[in-house]
C-alpha cells in the first residue's frame, strides 16, 4: 500500500478507498480499521490487526509521564474504530476531522505508508513534501544514523 492519492471528502465526512488498495484492506481485515491523529497533523490510518501492537505499546509506556500521556491521549484516547461500508467508504467523525484540520476540506490526500495510510489536507501534504524536499537539498543536511549506508 504506497502512494499519495488525491481524494474526495463528502458533506457526511465520507471518503471511498481507492480500489488500488480496497480488496487488499478487505482482505486482511474485512474492512475493519483504526484511525488515529498523529502528532504532525495528519491521520494515520491501520487495518485492526496492524494498530493492535502499537496501541499495546503506547498504553504500555508510564503515564505519569507527561509526553507519555499526551500520546497516549492523542494515538489511543483520541483513535476510533472505522468499518468500511458496502461502498468502499469510511467515515471521518467530526471530532478527528477538526483534529487534523479536514472539517472544512472536500479534497484530502491518502498517502499509503506501506503498513497504513496518512490522511492529510492537501495544503499539510504539499508543505510536508516541500519541507522533506528543502530538508534534504540543504548543503548542511546529514543523514539520520539509522539511515547511515543506505543509497538508492
Amino acid at each position: 500500500m504506497r502512494g499519495a492519492t488525491n481524494i474526495s471528502l463528502d458533506a457526511k465526512g465520507r471518503f471511498a478507498v481507492p480500489g488500488k488498495y480496497r480488496d487488499e484492506l478487505l482482505a486482511e481485515s474485512a474492512g475493519n480499521m483504526m484511525i488515529a491523529p498523529h502528532p504532525h497533523g495528519c491521520l494515520v490510518l491501520y487495518t485492526k490487526t496492524v494498530w493492535q501492537p502499537i496501541e499495546d505499546k503506547i498504553k504500555s509506556l508510564p503515564s505519569f509521564n507527561s509526553p507519555i500521556a499526551g500520546m497516549q491521549r492523542l494515538m489511543v484516547g483520541s483513535s476510533e474504530e472505522l468499518v468500511m461500508d458496502g461502498a468502499g467508504r469510511l467515515l471521518l467523525s467530526a471530532t478527528l476531522r477538526k483534529l487534523s484540520k479536514l472539517e472544512n476540506e472536500s479534497e484530502l490526500v491518502i498517502a499509503g505508508m506501506g503498513d497504513h495510510f496518512e490522511l492529510w489536507n492537501v495544503a499539510g501534504w504539499d508543505a510536508q513534501i516541500a519541507k522533506s524536499l528543502a530538508m534534504m537539498n540543504d548543503a548542511n543536511f546529514e543523514l539520520p544514523a539509522e539511515l547511515n549506508g543506505f543509497s538508492l
